[in-house]
């Protein structure tokens, strides 16, 4: 008899505008103040994984406030438990041109590789798909 168990996943993550109604500074604000959050998160619980929105642009944002963090930052996605990338940006790949999408994976990749791995998954935050190029 086949077992009737299913198993399911909770993957926590984020997705970060970095003006999309409210105004960079406003938004810079609010990945700060959520990025110090994620991080007393990782001290206080080990085992504690985060996939932070696919871009890492945030990461840049985060690190003009608070350089004192990049060792931090370094060790959770050294460690697997930050997963940052692949995209510099979040693309809307319905509105941008194929260059435009490769020259935001290379720059994504290039930031990460800076902090450890980068996250091989072609992941965005936008729910309305992707082009058939990608």
């Amino acid at each position: 008899m086949k077992s009737s168990r299913l198993d399911g996943y909770f993957i926590p993550n984020s997705h970060l505008d970095r003006e999309w109604g409210l105004d960079y500074q406003q938004t810079r604000k609010l990945t700060v103040d959520f990025l110090d959050a994620l991080l007393r998160i990782f001290e206080q619980v080990p085992e504690y994984q985060f996939l932070l929105d696919s871009q890492t642009v945030p990461l840049e944002d985060y690190l003009e406030v608070r350089p004192e963090n990049r060792e931090k930052l370094q060790q959770a996605v050294r460690q697997e438990r930050l997963s940052i990338g692949p995209w510099y940006t979040a693309p809307d790949g319905c509105c941008l041109r194929g260059e435009s999408i490769v020259r935001n994976l290379l720059m994504g990749h290039r930031v990460a590789k800076d902090f450890g791995p980068v996250m091989k998954v072609g992941y965005t935050p936008f729910g309305f798909g992707q082009i058939s190029q990608l």
